[in-house]
């Protein structure tokens, strides 16, 4: 599949000595997967894809908390225990839930991902697609049942506990980027020398292009015109956006997207859309979504103290930019 005009991506390559390959997988994180890179053959590309698939996909189905799996503990599983029993489960779930509960506190809880019973409720309207808001009421009782506090995490047995029952989590704000995470880790492993991986808008690029190609050219565009808002050549570097554009509904002509900021339990106000570089998907995707809820002036000290470049779009398509991300150009 080529890159859609949709994603806030664009890609530059040439032609090289060594071949660049493309495939797209379309059943991972309900999104599409596109991955591009440079092998010495079309096997080696294929047994490389071969091995990020299988992590994409079992990650995948560790952070589902919708489906349950023969022989795998999940979020499923755990949301499903909350209230009764601890459950024992894959050291990824624990590092993901341990790296939420750190963010929670470095982002000034606008990163909570215990409020899995509100955003159940904004899911379920989003799906109805009637132009029905949910009651004040309806969601103040879900937040009442939202606390990072009552996710217990064992490291070393491996096991995870809510003690509120009627209290769920959802890491959808941050599995993408775990993954892409995962997949840089096992990067070494495959005969792939050079990749972009294109998980749903979550980028990490992989190396630089053989052949003396150099790092690879990303452009960041506009939600409204698709104009370019910044380019930049890097390696070894992933950019994350959030948006407002994808899952919505209307009601009254107003945008209700699925992005909720966990001060107010409605959805995000302050941007259309936030996209963070930064070394770490894993980090870029949690605060692209942390970053979105949080006004400018918090937003802007909160990723200088990670050192990330952030780019921030308005509803009224004013585009801020971060010192950092001043910095990336061609």
């Amino acid at each position: 599949m080529a890159f859609c005009l949709s994603l806030p991506f664009f890609f530059a390559s040439c032609a090289f000595e060594t071949p660049m390959y493309e495939t797209s997988y379309y059943d991972l994180f309900d999104t599409a997967t596109v991955i591009r890179g440079y092998a010495s053959s079309a096997d080696d590309f294929q047994k490389g894809c071969d091995m990020i698939y299988e992590e994409l996909l079992t990650c995948h189905r560790l952070f589902d908390i919708y489906n349950e799996y023969e022989g795998i503990n999940n979020l499923r599983t755990v949301n499903k225990n909350a209230g009764i029993s601890n459950v024992k489960t894959d050291q990824r779930v624990i590092e993901l839930l341990e790296y939420a509960k750190l963010m929670y506190d470095k982002t000034d809880k606008a990163l909570d991902i215990s409020m899995g019973a509100l955003l159940d409720i904004w899911k379920e309207y989003r799906d109805r697609a009637e132009e029905v808001l949910p009651e004040k009421e309806e969601l103040a009782q879900a937040r009442l049942h939202s606390s990072i506090d009552s996710l217990v995490i064992d490291h070393d047995q491996s096991t995870v506990y809510i003690e509120d029952k009627l209290m769920s989590l959802d890491v959808g704000a941050i599995a993408k980027g775990y993954a892409c995470e995962r997949v840089l880790a096992l990067m070494p492993d495959t005969e792939i020398s050079a990749a972009v991986i294109n998980l749903g808008g979550n980028v990490a690029v992989y190396g630089k292009k053989p052949n003396g190609g150099g790092d690879w050219s990303i452009g960041v565009n506009s939600p409204f015109d698709k104009g370019e808002l910044l380019s930049f050549k890097c390696s070894d570097l992933s950019a994350v956006t959030s948006g407002d554009y994808q899952r919505y509904y209307l009601v009254n002509g107003v945008k209700y997207h699925h992005i909720i900021d966990p001060s107010t339990m409605y959805p995000g106000r302050n941007f259309t859309q936030v996209t963070v570089i930064a070394e770490s998907p894993l980090l870029g995707d949690a605060l692209s979504t942390a970053l979105f809820v949080t006004d400018l002036e918090k937003g802007e000290q909160i990723a200088d103290s990670f050192g990330v470049a952030v780019i921030w779009v308005t509803p009224d398509n004013k585009v801020f930019k971060n010192e950092r991300a001043k910095e990336l150009t061609l």
